[in-house]
């Protein structure tokens, strides 16, 4: 057995992926818990996430003491 991964967000891959499909050449078994990373597919964050990657290089993040003292904070929100 070999292992292929394929892109099927791109055109070639949604082509590979039909071939395989209609002409039963293949079986497709679907990993969704598989990590995208694993598979070196490139990952670009959204802007949310690099704003707070930014703030966080940046030192504007809160510390605590202790996860109890990070608790009792995220619990008066």
């Amino acid at each position: 057995m070999t292992t292929i991964v394929i892109d099927e967000k791109s055109k070639m891959g949604k082509l590979v992926m039909t071939i395989i499909k209609e002409t039963n050449c293949g079986k497709i078994i679907q990993d969704k818990k598989r990590d995208r990373k694993e598979c070196d597919f490139p990952h670009t964050p959204n802007a949310k996430t690099i704003e707070a990657l930014n703030e966080a290089k940046e030192g504007k993040t809160k510390k605590y003491e202790s996860t109890k003292d990070l608790f009792k904070a995220l619990d008066s929100i």
